[in-house]
């Protein structure tokens, strides 16, 4: 709300007042994202929906579900054609390379994986963050898990920082390198 920037401050202000005043805000789910698999086989040629627990204790948060939300139903309909949602939405990852029992003791404040959502501009409706997940658990890998069931949950290309290459190999090794934005060629050392 202070200095130059790009962002409405009065809309910022009048939101604020009714999230902390009013206690006026959009409504946010929190719980458990899982994969529902066919015959109970867990490997991805199995994987038919998505399972959503609301949990006070979840640490998946929405604010939307998918416009195709019948996608978390544990009878998807496989004849149904759902690439019209292709690039609806995008997923950013600000990633950790170590998890909470790699950190040292002595770091105040160590920072959080976090992965958002965001859903491009649909029909009438602008730009917004429809999910996140913010976290830093004991095991890194657990975070990578959860982003991906997000990502995927909402058909999501991710978009990370390249230098975190302790997610980047995790997805290669497991299967979910495609689902990155290419690195533009704009941002390579000229040769």
């Amino acid at each position: 709300m202070e200095g130059e920037n790009k962002f409405n401050k009065n809309i910022i202000a009048e939101q604020l007042a009714n999230i902390r005043l009013h206690k006026i805000g959009p409504k946010v789910e929190t719980g458990n994202l899982s994969y529902v698999y066919k015959n109970g086989i867990h490997t991805k040629e199995n994987l038919v929906g998505f399972r959503w627990d609301e949990s006070m204790s979840g640490k998946v948060h929405i604010l939307e579900h998918p416009v195709w939300s019948d996608l978390y139903k544990e009878n998807l309909d496989e004849e149904r054609d759902y690439s019209e949602m292709n690039n609806l939405y995008v997923a950013g990852i600000d990633s950790i390379d170590i998890g909470a029992n790699e950190t040292s003791v002595n770091t105040d404040d160590p920072s959080k994986f976090c992965i958002v959502i965001k859903k491009r501009a649909f029909g009438l409706d602008e730009p917004k963050y429809v999910a996140y997940y913010k976290d830093r658990p004991n095991d890194i890998r657990e975070a990578y898990k959860i982003a991906m069931c997000l990502a995927l949950y909402y058909k999501a290309i991710i978009n990370i920082e390249a230098t975190r290459v302790s997610m980047l190999t995790w997805a290669k090794s497991n299967g979910f390198y495609k689902y990155f934005m290419a690195r533009p060629k704009a941002t390579y050392p000229n040769l």
